[in-house]
């Protein structure tokens, strides 16, 4: 590595020799991190990247060639330009990302620069560190002090890039997500530069790396939840699973397109279960409803970061003596978000690691989405695990679990950016039509979204939308095919759900979360496949329920305590024998910034409200849902009897929720939520 091979192809090949050498890295991570990852998924993997990886390093290996064309540069100098040329590109994609999410320069986006400033100078110091040693040491040293480099940027980028990405990157957050692997990993190619030195003190500053290793680990680590005492099931209890298809509109199960029903495998599925035609979401994203989904409480009880004291599917069926697996592809429902409590098994985006690649593409995915879909380049498993490799992984959780078992599986298919494979786009399908989808998400509320300009495009994103449920349907059958191979769907109880839907210029809304609770927002599909044996037989139920009732009905019908102060109402007379469950209403609601929104449902009709700062609610309209699901036309002035009723027991939940989450946790009461108890006279 003393001077730079004369020509342009061995310094291509240079390039392309540290992008191998950092696929490699990457390699050895996923293995060393990850013990379940199966051979043939991490094969299906590097076939997928390898080719986009290996350009991008071909292509910093041209820049350097020609830069140290007719110069006397030396093969170490190129060997960390390239490493650095790798590193800042994963890094800027990030930064990118961040950007792009945010909007604009967020405090986090700045805190990823001086993070690339700093990341700057540690490699040069490092590089330069190599002075120090004997001229015969100096290859050693670039060589192991190298891939100690590659690895440190694949394991923090790996495991702390999706907060780098939502503009959450703060250190604490970075050093959170590495654990006692990663830093040894970190530690074996620099230990063993330091040993390749002939000098003394070598031996000293490994040492000293090796005493301060230990303590640190511990405490980086991320410590394994208790489990709970267990209970011993009942013989014949049924397996228990629960399938959350992120983001699928109710009204697409089902839904005839060309001739034929985009889910012909969950139109299967309904067959065999009760259907809830007028099933609601508690909220219109994924973080607003998943409390409701997996605890049976809002949003605002259960926080951010729920705590081992919520009690959820996991909680109470590993209790009751249940082996409980996850597998999330949404990184909103992830450990480090505090969903991993109760489960003995629980994989999601962090654990899962990934190939850096997957970011440039992703940039540009955002950047020319039209020419990097029809080529490939970018599908929906770059920028979330897909339905197959979810498939892949809950079947093997099942392979492992002792019956009765609960399985969690959340994927997200149909979530933007809508690309889903090829095959399962329409036949007039037009790649020139094809946009970002962030750019669509940036229209929402500008009156634009259904414009004679855009309508191409708004038409373009519903096929893809509609091919990414065709997609999912099939994954989804296979995964039931996969059960019925075990033996294990007939006589399991099977809940199929989505946290939220999706808008597609519907009062003017673009994809999912802000001010809005239309029904393409906060109607989902919900269907619950009963043991066999049950003889409880399939059919639709037209009552309106919330998936608040999943946790209390499941519970419920396997004979199992139902924890108090849960807010969905138990639906199992309902579903044994038809009874219909008390009158109450159903509770939606959604925030943006110091604003929320309320709905309120009391079959057929529906209010929506609105407060600014947890202030009085206005009346935003009343909507009877019997004569039309669009929410189209208000008929507050003509029914206000039904806004005074529905709007008195709309406070009535604000008051419980702001009740019961001052209670929660700890106990302590923050001061936000000391306001709005204040405001709601239960604090003085």
């Amino acid at each position: 590595m003393r001077r730079t091979p004369e020509g342009l192809h061995r310094i291509l090949a240079l390039g392309i020799g540290v992008g191998l050498l950092w696929l490699a890295v990457e390699v050895v991570v996923n293995v060393a991190t990850l013990p379940e990852l199966s051979v043939p998924e991490l094969g299906t993997r590097l076939l997928r990247v390898l080719p986009w990886h290996v350009a991008i390093f071909a292509g910093w290996g041209v820049a350097l060639a020609l830069v140290a064309r007719g110069r006397r540069a030396r093969a170490a100098t190129l060997f960390w330009c390239g490493i650095g040329a790798g590193t800042f590109s994963f890094l800027g994609a990030r930064l990118l990302e961040s950007l792009m999410r945010t909007g604009g320069p967020a405090a986090a986006a700045i805190g990823v620069v001086a993070a690339a400033i700093g990341t700057g100078l540690a490699l040069a110091t490092l590089a330069g560190a190599a002075r120090l040693l004997p001229a015969v040491q100096r290859p050693r040293w670039h060589a192991a002090a190298g891939i100690a480099w590659i690895l440190g940027v694949v394991l923090i980028l790996g495991r702390a890039g999706y907060a780098i990405g939502h503009a959450n990157g703060d250190l604490a957050t970075w050093l959170a997500v590495l654990d006692r692997r990663d830093l040894w990993l970190l530690g074996l190619p620099l230990g063993a530069a330091l040993l390749a030195s002939p000098r003394p003190h070598a031996f000293a500053v490994l040492a000293g790396i090796a005493l301060l290793a230990t303590p640190l680990c511990a405490a980086l680590a991320r410590p394994s939840p208790a489990l709970a005492a267990r209970a011993t099931p009942a013989p014949g209890t049924p397996d228990v699973l629960v399938l959350v298809l992120d983001t699928l509109r109710g009204d697409h199960v089902g839904r005839v397109v060309e001739g034929r029903s985009l889910t012909p495998r969950l139109d299967a599925l309904a067959a065999d279960a009760i259907e809830f035609s007028h099933a609601f979401a508690p909220s219109n994203w994924t973080r607003g409803s998943m409390p409701g989904l997996l605890a049976s409480l809002p949003y605002r009880v259960v926080g951010n970061v729920p705590t081992a004291h919520v009690a959820t599917f996991a909680t109470e069926l590993q209790r009751a003596g249940f082996h409980t697996a996850g597998a999330s592809a949404n990184p909103l429902v992830s450990a480090r978000l505090g969903w991993a409590h109760g489960y003995d098994t629980f994989v999601d985006p962090d654990s899962m690691g990934d190939l850096l690649v997957a970011h440039p593409l992703q940039m540009f995915g955002a950047a020319a989405t039209a020419p990097a879909y029809r080529i490939g380049a970018v599908t929906n498993a770059v920028y979330f695990r897909d339905a197959a490799e979810m498939r892949r992984r809950a079947l093997d959780l099942l392979d492992r679990a002792p019956r009765p078992a609960f399985l969690h599986l959340q994927t997200m298919d149909t979530h933007g950016p809508y690309l889903p494979p090829h095959r399962f786009l329409p036949s007039d399908f037009a790649f020139g039509a094809v946009s970002s989808y962030y750019t669509f998400m940036q229209l929402r509320g500008r009156g634009v979204i259904t414009s004679d300009a855009f309508r191409p495009q708004l038409e373009n994103f519903r096929q893809r939308y509609a091919a990414s449920v065709r997609h999912l349907d099939a994954e989804v059958g296979a995964l039931l095919d996969g059960l019925r191979a075990r033996g294990r769907y007939d006589e399991a109880l099977i809940w199929v759900v989505a946290d939220h839907g999706e808008a597609f210029g519907e009062h003017d809304v673009a994809g999912h979360t802000g001010l809005s609770l239309c029904n393409e927002l906060v109607r989902v599909p919900l269907l619950l496949k009963l043991p066999k044996s049950w003889g409880v037989a399939p059919r639709t139920e037209v009552t309106a329920v919330s998936t608040f009732s999943m946790l209390p009905t499941t519970l419920a019908v396997l004979g199992l305590p139902v924890p108090a102060e849960l807010f969905g109402a138990d639906l199992t007379p309902l579903v044994r024998d038809g009874t219909a469950p008390p009158p109450g209403p159903l509770f939606l609601d959604s925030s943006d910034r110091d604003e929320q929104i309320y709905g309120a449902i009391r079959w057929p009709w529906k209010l929506v409200t609105r407060a600014h700062d947890d202030g009085p609610l206005a009346v935003e309209g009343l909507f009877d849902l019997a004569s039309s699901l669009d929410d189209a036309r208000s008929a507050a002035d003509a029914a206000p009897e039904q806004v005074a009723a529905l709007l008195a027991e709309t406070e009535a939940y604000r008051a419980r929720v702001a009740a019961r989450a001052a209670h929660s946790g700890s106990g302590r009461i923050d001061p936000a939520t000391e306001e709005q108890l204040r405001k709601l006279g239960y604090v003085e």
